[in-house]
């Protein structure tokens, strides 16, 4: 006979993966509601109703934790990017993905930024493989929406300067909003409506063509 491991206060039982996930959540609404400081294992741990070595049971260190959170982080913006339509050809449509992108930003702010925190000082493999599905899930949005007369290396050239957008386009936002501990959404749009504007003159396109040449 199998038994469900778990882990026991009192007379109350947790089963191992209902721990670990009610773990994961109240540490993402401690660094949503509080900030990065007040992400102690301690903390997280009473929010629960745990003993503190629970928590090392589930995760080795806080390193670890904040792993678990970068990888969900990841997961979230794959989501609301797959959630993404084919939008119109251009400017518009494309726009469309900038702004699930950065929406997600603007819910998430303090998950974003810890995201980027682990993913760019500490990686490690499954925090770089979520942001890495995270991308797909982009590029695929980028693909619905230049349709299927796109050739692979455009819709892969499209896809890496949306990223690289909204990576630009978080962290401004981020800084500037930061007396309220958001996003500068007002900028952002902004940011988007710039992004349309440039697609829609053919601004893009002569760039892309200026930088095939290297510049010259």
């Amino acid at each position: 006979m199998t038994h469900a491991v778990g882990v026991y206060r009192g007379e109350r039982a947790y089963h191992v993966g209902n721990v670990r996930n009610r773990l994961l959540d109240a540490a993402k609404t401690i660094l949503e509601r509080e900030g990065r400081d007040h992400l102690q294992l301690r903390a997280i741990a009473a929010r629960i109703g745990v003993s503190a070595p629970t928590v090392y049971y589930h995760y080795a260190d806080k390193r670890s934790l904040l792993a678990a959170l970068a990888r969900e982080g990841f997961a979230g913006l794959r989501g609301a990017l797959e959630q993404v339509e084919a939008g119109p050809p251009g400017g518009e449509g494309l726009s469309q993905i900038s702004a699930a992108y950065l929406s997600f930003v603007d819910a998430h702010p303090s998950l974003y930024r810890l995201m980027y925190e682990v993913r760019d000082t500490e990686p490690e493999p499954g925090v770089v493989a979520a942001e890495e599905e995270a991308f797909e899930a982009l590029r695929a949005a980028v693909a619905r929406t230049l349709g299927p007369g796109a050739d692979e290396a455009s819709t892969a050239n499209v896809a890496e300067a949306l990223w690289a957008f909204g990576r630009g386009a978080a962290a401004v936002g981020l800084a500037r909003g930061r007396s309220n501990g958001g996003v500068a959404l007002a900028w952002i749009q902004q940011a988007l409506l710039g992004l349309a504007l440039l697609n829609g003159g053919g601004l893009l396109e002569t760039g892309a063509a200026w930088l095939s040449t290297g510049g010259a």
